[in-house]
């Protein structure tokens, strides 16, 4: 078995409803935090996929929000005269309700490398130079996984 295949295995173990008196729930009752291995099992895992995928849960993961929330992003709400940005804020339209606060998450390392790796796939693939991101501080980073893949 290869490391992907036993991630994926312990992800299916860690994902399984807990075995109560009433049976199995779904609910938050049981569930646990991801112990550091397994936390570095699904990122050896999540390090395995394309720049695009991996942005979008490495996001989820490192910010708390939601993916239609990750979806609201744009290139130039996260990249700032060339660099990535130190915070990630999510308007109050975006967000689960429509009211309230921008929601203002820092940006890890982690999640600035999977940043930085998927702008540096999205600038080779639309052969951006880099004074042609400010054009793009509009462009959402999200693309379609049925627009031409990686």
């Amino acid at each position: 078995m290869t490391n992907s295949e036993n991630g994926v295995s312990q992800l299916v173990q860690i994902t399984t409803p807990s075995q109560g008196e009433g049976g199995p729930s779904w609910g938050m009752a049981g569930r646990r935090a991801p112990t550091p291995l397994e936390e570095r099992m699904l990122l050896s895992v999540v390090r395995e996929l394309s720049p695009r995928d991996r942005c979008l849960i490495t996001a989820q993961w490192f910010t708390g929000f939601r993916i239609s929330e990750i979806l609201s992003l744009t290139v130039g709400s996260v990249l700032r005269n060339g660099a990535i940005v130190s915070k990630i804020g999510v308007a109050p339209r975006n967000m689960k309700g429509g009211y309230g606060r921008t929601r203002w998450i820092p940006v890890l390392p982690e999640l600035n490398r999977a940043l930085g790796s998927y702008l540096g796939w999205l600038r080779r693939r639309l052969e951006l130079r880099r004074q042609d991101w400010g054009t793009l501080r509009s462009a959402v980073i999200h693309i379609s996984p049925h627009w031409p893949g990686p």
